[in-house]
């Protein structure tokens, strides 16, 4: 299409990986269009999954014209990065306190630098989003694993307020903890294979900090 003189090219990815992104070319603007989930197998014809799939291409083509924020929920964002710093910093202390001894965190760590120097390097690792992503985009990523968890509905565009009310609101706690032998606590393999349940345990405690805040 470039060698045709188009400038502004937008391209529809259908697999999440495999593909290596094209060079590119000067003067040429290509904007990408990936899925945010598997779309099953080309050999899956259903009228379910069809409607499944022209409704997740949908929400991600909002996200990435109208910039919202969200891997599997489209959520649309009026917060600064201060807000979702200061929800980060108030997670609920006791809840923490679990996660500290499985990672490993040094006696006396005060409670801020714990979250910003053991946790939020590690949600940037185990989550699927880029080195650069913002408080408010790691926020939101553990907000919608409870969301998804209650059933919110994913096929909408959420205001974050009315996103951070309903599930605040609906939340459940699991009340449970990773528990790894004492020789195995902080080691970043062993996480990485617990990442799930750890993954919710960060986000009980975000969400109760919300809850006292």
């Amino acid at each position: 299409m470039h060698k045709k003189d188009f400038k502004k090219i937008i391209a529809v990815r259908l697999v999440q990986k495999g593909i290596k992104k094209s060079e590119k070319e000067k003067g040429l603007s290509i904007t990408l269009i990936k899925p945010c989930e598997n779309l099953g197998s080309m050999f899956d014809f259903t009228r379910e999954r069809a409607q499944t799939n022209i409704e997740l291409g949908y929400y991600d083509t909002l996200k990435v014209f109208k910039g919202f924020h969200g891997i599997r929920y489209c959520v649309d964002v009026n917060r600064d990065e201060e807000y979702f710093l200061k929800l980060l910093l108030q997670m609920d202390q006791t809840k923490l306190e679990g996660l500290r001894q499985e990672l490993g965190a040094t006696d006396g760590m005060p409670h801020r630098r714990f979250i910003l120097e053991r946790l939020v390097p590690l949600l940037v690792e185990l989550l699927p989003v880029t080195q650069c992503v913002s408080y408010g985009e790691l926020t939101v990523a553990l907000l919608e694993r409870a969301a998804d968890k209650v059933g919110i509905e994913r096929f909408t565009v959420h205001s974050y307020d009315s996103f951070e009310q309903e599930v605040v609101k609906a939340h459940q706690p699991e009340g449970r903890n990773v528990n790894l032998p004492a020789v195995l606590k902080g080691s970043e393999l062993l996480l990485r294979a617990k990442k799930e349940p750890l993954l919710d345990d960060i986000a009980d405690a975000l969400i109760g900090g919300i809850k006292q805040g």
